[in-house]
């Protein structure tokens, strides 16, 4: 019977002589391990041969060869993901990579969308450092230089909200038909993404309120004597000031009478006019009149004539008490009464 190779063993020896692996019975094949990855080995650094229960066959040289690179099976990064306000700098570590033996340790990264977040190395913090750029989602695409093993790390980027503002002035007052120009005074913080400010009147019967181009300010018209509040919320709606309001009245300030004085004879009458009221712009224009001592004159409306009329009743003296209905003007307009009849 013929020999065959069904009952040998194959067998490997080091440089020196010493058997370092033996193969399965009736295979060519064996498994050198502890072998140094990505490493060349010089002819002679092993030999092989065949085993059987007779013995053992020459040895053969086994040529120069490299054994192959390790690879990168897996890697994590520190954090898992990402995320801070616009302008931040995140820190980011290769935080595990395996096996320790891998071959080629070097983890290369590249962002997915740098309009919202740039990536690089830092040197000063031996680390990679995300710079955030404008709000929004995107990823890191983080991979292994041997392209074995690969992360995609989340990246959110929030804008830098508005916390407070004030405005100049803080409390708003004026009379009727006026104008008062607001002003944002102060913003925090100083890198907010968005810096604009909105503002409603709650009552535009008594005050509105727009933008100013030429003044390049807000500015408050007041229209109606009374309260009322201005809304102010920044457009990221994080901050909200409520400014007062308070529109007075104008008042009158001086009126004169036609005749400035009054005279003349027992039953006769006077009309009487209102000549000059100052300013022209009172909210009230209304005047009241009495009589100090009716039983001398009386002074009524006279619908007629469109103006009050004196009734001088009684020789004697006495003055009409003029008063603007905002109580802010005054006017003492003598009368004198003469005994006599008056001319029918």
């Amino acid at each position: 019977m013929s020999k065959t190779r069904a009952d040998d063993d194959l067998i490997v020896y080091d440089k020196n002589g010493k058997e370092i692996a033996q193969g399965a019975i009736g295979t060519d094949e064996v498994t050198i391990g502890n072998l140094t990855p990505a490493t060349s080995y010089a002819e002679g650094d092993f030999q092989v041969a065949f085993a059987d229960k007779d013995g053992v066959s020459q040895k053969v040289t086994v040529p120069a060869f490299e054994t192959k690179p390790q690879l990168v099976e897996s890697f994590t990064v520190n954090p898992g993901n990402v995320a801070g306000h616009i302008g931040d700098n995140v820190d980011i570590n290769v935080a595990t990579l395996s096996p320790n033996d891998a071959t080629d340790k070097i983890i290369k990264v590249t962002s997915k969308d740098p309009a919202i977040a740039t990536i690089a190395w830092n040197d000063s913090a031996k680390s990679y450092q995300a710079h955030l750029i404008k709000a929004g989602t995107t990823e890191l695409d983080w991979v292994s230089e041997d392209g074995n093993a690969h992360v995609v790390q989340p990246v959110k980027v929030d804008p830098v909200l508005m916390t407070s503002f004030t405005l100049n002035p803080e409390a708003i007052s004026g009379v009727e038909g006026s104008s008062v120009n607001i002003g944002v005074a102060t913003l925090n913080p100083g890198n907010a993404t968005d810096k604009i400010v909105k503002v409603t009147s709650k009552d535009p019967a008594i005050a509105t309120i727009a933008w100013n181009d030429s003044a390049k300010s807000y500015q408050a018209h007041l229209i109606k004597a009374g309260t009322t509040e201005l809304d102010w919320v920044s457009e990221d709606g994080n901050a909200h000031v409520v400014q007062p309001v308070k529109v007075d009245p104008v008042l009158m300030t001086s009126f004169t009478l036609n005749p400035e004085a009054i005279s003349g004879v027992e039953g006769s009458s006077v009309n009487i006019g209102v000549a000059t009221l100052n300013p022209g712009n009172a909210t009230d224009k209304i005047i009241k009149v009495t009589s100090k001592d009716p039983a001398i004159a009386t002074i009524a409306w006279n619908d007629s004539a469109k103006s009050y009329q004196a009734h001088l009743i009684k020789a004697g003296t006495t003055e009409l008490d003029w008063v603007s209905e905002d109580g802010n003007a005054h006017v003492v307009q003598p009368v004198t009464v003469n005994a006599g009849t008056a001319k029918k």
